[in-house]
């Protein structure tokens, strides 16, 4: 999976499975198919679809948040893919 590029966007956190980029008040969670082992960091290899699964997993966490809370945390979604 490829880094969406967004040039407004100030990178704030740069993880080994995630990057997180401020646009104004708002943040962007860039999922990717790396992953680490404990303290090891980053593994060479990548698991294909991870990202992509990681990203759905946090929609539907800030979903429920959403209605549980009548408050609207996830605000628009940002994608590559068209399903």
């Amino acid at each position: 999976m490829e880094a969406v590029p967004v040039p407004s966007a100030k990178l704030v956190h740069k993880g080994s499975t995630k990057d997180v980029f401020q646009l104004g008040d708002n943040y962007l969670f860039q999922f990717s198919d790396r992953y680490s082992v404990f303290d090891w960091g980053e593994m060479p290899d990548h698991l294909e679809g991870k990202g992509k699964a990681l990203a759905l997993f946090t929609k539907k966490i800030y979903e429920v948040l959403d209605q549980s809370t009548n408050r609207p945390l996830l605000r628009k979604e940002i994608s590559q893919h068209q399903e």
